[in-house]
């Protein structure tokens, strides 16, 4: 009879083991963008308004820096919204990457685990209690293994679905005026080096 341990390690290897492929594309995208407003805390609320309505989230959020997860297929339009709260968009960079090689190793790192762990399925029977001690081992060493490779894959989907967005606020830089008025009317009309002259003939 198997060891009671033996049994429930490879009923949630069974439940572990079941992966569903499923991809809508292989392209990972990120955008970074320097924009110029007038008040930053009210341009991050519109942006991220923006992104949670459209199915994003916000990954940090800093006086002068909005990290955001923007969906893929909305990306574009992200975009052309970026001109709302900006006055000026200073510069926008936007990078696609390939993964379709990532997520090729991955599920083929996936697919040979099962093998092994399918094979050691068919030998556990065969064995005594000892060598069944040992093979338990190696099985929950699989399991691990393919638990990584999963955890890897639902990454690497994940980065295909939502794109990572950067957005860095520039406040308008306000030049003060060249003459400033006085509270007092009749020191605006003074003349202040002929003012000065007097003072020294007196």
């Amino acid at each position: 009879m198997k060891a009671p341990a033996v049994a429930l390690s490879v009923l949630l290897i069974l439940l572990a083991s079941q992966t569903v492929f499923c991809e809508t594309g292989t392209k990972r995208q990120t955008l970074d963008a320097v924009i110029l407003v007038e008040n930053r805390f009210e341009a991050a609320d519109r942006l991220q308004q923006w992104v949670e309505t459209n199915g994003g989230y916000v990954v940090s959020r800093l006086e002068d820096r909005l990290i955001l997860r923007v969906p893929s297929s909305e990306l574009e339009e992200f975009v052309d919204f970026l001109e709302t709260p900006a006055d000026e968009i200073i510069e926008i960079q936007q990078k696609t990457e390939d993964i379709s090689q990532s997520l090729l190793e991955t599920k083929a790192g996936i697919k040979s685990k099962t093998e092994l762990f399918e094979k050691a399925l068919t030998l556990i029977d065969q064995t005594d209690l000892s060598t069944t001690l040992e093979m338990e081992s190696e099985i929950l060493s699989i399991l691990e293994d393919t638990e990584e490779l999963k955890g890897r894959y639902r990454k690497l989907l994940g980065e295909v679905a939502l794109a990572r967005v950067q957005v860095d606020f520039e406040l308008q830089e306000e030049a003060l005026p060249v003459i400033l008025p006085s509270s007092f009317p009749w020191i605006n009309v003074v003349d202040f080096y002929r003012l000065m002259r007097e003072f020294e003939r007196n």
